[in-house]
């Protein structure tokens, strides 16, 4: 540590000095420029990187522990141990001899006496918060427990047995309701028929959906009981509309992508995904004790919660695209193709004026400490990052809507914080007046050359006025058409409706993040400020073209809900997702290289790779009326397509990316394609999937522990110990 971080003067500081400036970043507390300098020297430094980790997450762990709590009075006695460490810390060799600027010292010096004010609290409330918190959840698990025998009573087994085999039903009878919005999509126009192995790509001649429903008449979605049996309530899973609902927490059904023969379907279309909800409500269920539900688990979510090394873009592109292909860990014989969009960083000096609305779910089911108190802490973080440059509105709802405060400059933080500080949580929940009068206001200040923008904070439980998911979804469409984007940030727990959040999210041009700790809200909204307010690209889509002649068949990960029609591609009036500022974007495919039987027949469209020579009225084999091109000779192994609208256009881009890659070994594979890889397995086992092959908890562990990379924050690290967390809970 001490040959890496040096005083202005170039000398080798003490470790304590080393120790108070990274403590002071750790803490957020230097500087822009001081911040940047000690970023670049922890990139080579593993032991200062966990220095701040640690520190970061004892901090998170002070926070959190007093949410909502009230604050006791200073005592006399408590006065004078706090005077007399100030005194000890300015008498210190550290203040006598460190060679650091006043300004510097001014920081240290409020960072030490900011951590001995923390941890004189905790030491004092810690033990009774925890003693009040433990006889409230006794309290609550006794009438709970009442409440769950009384609607169980006269039915077979313990309420657990009951909730957790009768969690979600699969299938209503013989039929799938193929309305929902993840239903088994046409792959290009088409029916699609799931290969069962490399070697057995049967040519479509039946819907995918009409197989599966022979193989799975009333399949269910089991999920081991929680051990926290208020997450869900008594009653089995029901249909919501077009969603799943496990109790009263609601998750929209994912049936997974089979494998398709690229001579079929050469071309894989859909649209980019930069939400992550999904990857911090699987953390909440694996830090409380339980699994989480198979249909709450979103792969690409999971991939995308992370950022990864790839290049920034050059030129007037707002994202680089990356490609790299290797053996694929889970299934010997097959490969892994990682495809990552990098957007386009922009500084904080840089970042464009900003119009924000915040709607704040004020409602009664939002009274708990993880909800409204956690949702004011979120927004307080957010507005110590603005400047003179943003402009703030506060709408609320409950049983009604209303402005709690008019459009402020975004500099005169008291008043917005005041504003939000006496907000209460009660009364129904009237969303959809909300959704309205927050989109008013923000076409009033709208910022033709700015980012405009409504933060929706809510458990997604909307019950009064427009309720319905299609009905919200048409609400938000028509509304998204004025430019204003939306972002939707979900809460709490027992009562979230993540189906409903996500519609929203994905039809108001935004990203769908959920907020379960004081960190992840810091991650979203302070470290990833630009991506989550700042659009660079609309409706970015990619369609992949697979060459026959070099990839069998493949397979997508993920994305099972952002499939489009091959034609959709071209069309500028289907909507598709956006790109913030930094944001990665990472999509997988499992693939099967040239080697192996393929007897399917040819896509419609023009391609690159085939031609069909078909004449009208011939009654062949379609496999046998289809020729390669030169193209298909070429070594490629595939093309990307991308098609993308500036964040305020109408008409798209289009830009295209060949594939000439020798496959590596997954040993020499990089690092974000083998922590990706990791991530894909870890939820692969989480939902049971059929194609997670030789996966386990254990490979997984060990292939993100030798990829963490560059983890200054932690994240990657965070991981590795939820995959044991899964590992112990028996998954």
């Amino acid at each position: 540590m001490n040959q890496r971080l040096h005083t202005p003067n170039g000398d080798a500081p003490r470790d304590e000095e080393a120790a108070a400036l990274l403590t002071a970043y750790a803490l957020h507390q230097l500087g822009e420029s001081e911040a940047a300098a000690v970023e670049a020297r922890l990139q080579a430094d593993p032991a200062a990187q966990a220095f701040v980790r640690d520190t970061r997450r004892l901090a998170e762990m002070v926070e959190e522990a007093l949410v909502g709590e009230e604050c006791p009075a200073v005592s006399t006695q408590l006065r004078k141990q706090l005077d007399e460490k100030l005194a000890a810390q300015e008498n210190s060799p550290v203040a006598s001899t460190a060679r650091v600027s006043r300004s510097r010292w001014n920081i240290v010096a409020s960072v030490a006496a900011l951590v001995v004010t923390a941890c004189l609290l905790v030491a004092l409330m810690l033990p009774a918060v925890q003693s009040s918190r433990e006889a409230a959840r006794l309290v609550q698990a006794r009438n709970d427990l009442r409440q769950l025998d009384s609607a169980t009573s006269g039915q077979r087994g313990a309420p657990s047995e009951h909730y957790a085999t009768d969690y979600v039903q699969y299938a209503e009878g013989d039929k799938l309701d193929l309305r929902s919005s993840r239903q088994v999509k046409l792959y290009n126009g088409q029916t699609a028929h799931p290969a069962t192995s490399s070697s057995n790509l049967a040519p479509a001649n039946e819907p995918y959906a009409s197989e599966h429903r022979e193989k799975n008449p009333a399949r269910r979605f089991d999920v081991e009981a929680p051990k926290d049996y208020r997450d869900f309530d008594s009653g089995g899973g029901e249909r919501d509309g077009n969603a799943l609902s496990g109790g009263n927490e609601q998750y929209d059904e994912i049936i997974e992508h089979p494998f398709l023969g690229s001579r079929d379907y050469p071309l894989s279309t859909f649209s980019i995904d930069v939400d992550t909800a999904s990857y911090a409500n699987v953390r909440r269920f694996l830090t409380g004790g339980s699994l989480p539900p198979p249909s709450a688990v979103r792969v690409e979510e999971l991939i995308n919660y992370f950022t990864y090394d790839d290049p920034q873009p050059q030129g007037n592109s707002p994202f680089s695209v990356n490609m790299e292909v290797a053996e694929c860990p889970w299934t010997p014989g097959h490969h892994l193709l990682r495809i990552g969009l990098q957007g386009r960083e922009i500084a904080a000096d840089k970042r464009p004026h900003s119009n924000l609305v915040f709607l704040l779910d004020v409602s009664g089911s939002m009274q708990a400490p993880n909800k409204l108190p956690l949702v004011k802490q979120a927004m307080g973080l957010l507005i110590r990052e603005l400047t003179e440059n943003d402009m703030v509105t506060i709408v609320t709802y409950a049983g009604s809507e209303g402005v709690a405060l008019e459009t402020t400059s975004g500099d005169r933080q008291a008043e917005i914080l005041k504003a939000i500080d006496v907000l209460n949580a009660g009364g129904s929940t009237h969303g959809s007046a909300g959704i309205k009068l927050a989109y008013k206001m923000a076409r009033q200040s709208f910022l033709k050359q700015g980012a405009n923008r409504v933060i929706l904070c809510t458990d997604g439980d909307f019950n009064v006025g427009v309720t319905s998911d299609q009905e919200l979804v048409d609400l938000i469409t028509h509304e998204a058409k004025s430019g204003v984007f939306l972002s939707v940030l979900g809460f709490g727990m027992g009562n979230l409706k993540d189906a409903k959040m996500e519609k929203l999210a994905d039809h108001g041009n935004g990203m769908y993040g959920y907020i379960d700790t004081l960190r992840e809200a810091r991650k979203l909204l302070v470290e990833q400020m630009s991506g989550s307010l700042v659009t660079i690209a609309k409706d970015v889509k990619i369609q992949i073209e697979f060459n026959p002649a070099a990839v069998v068949a493949y397979r997508q990960i993920g994305y099972e809900n952002r499939v489009l029609a091959a034609k959709d591609f071209d069309d500028d009036t289907k909507d598709a997702g956006e790109i913030g500022a930094g944001h990665s974007v990472t999509a997988l495919y499992e693939v099967v290289l040239a080697g192996h039987e393929n007897d399917a027949r040819a896509s419609e469209g023009p391609l690159k790779y085939q031609t069909r020579g078909a004449e009208p009225g011939r009654n062949t084999n379609p496999a046998e009326e289809t020729t390669l091109t030169k193209a298909a000779a070429s070594g490629e192994l595939l093309t990307v397509k991308l098609r993308f609208k500036e964040p305020l256009g109408d008409r798209s881009e289009l830009i295209e990316f060949p594939l000439k890659e020798e496959p590596k070994r997954f040993g020499a594979a990089s690092e974000n394609l083998r922590f990706a890889s990791a991530v894909a397995s870890f939820g692969m086992l989480l939902r049971g999937s059929e194609y997670r092959g030789g996966a386990t908890m254990s490979a997984v562990s060990e292939i993100a522990g030798a990829a963490l990379g560059s983890d200054p924050s932690g994240y990657r690290a965070e991981f590795v110990d939820l995959v044991r967390r899964a590992q112990q809970l028996g998954k």
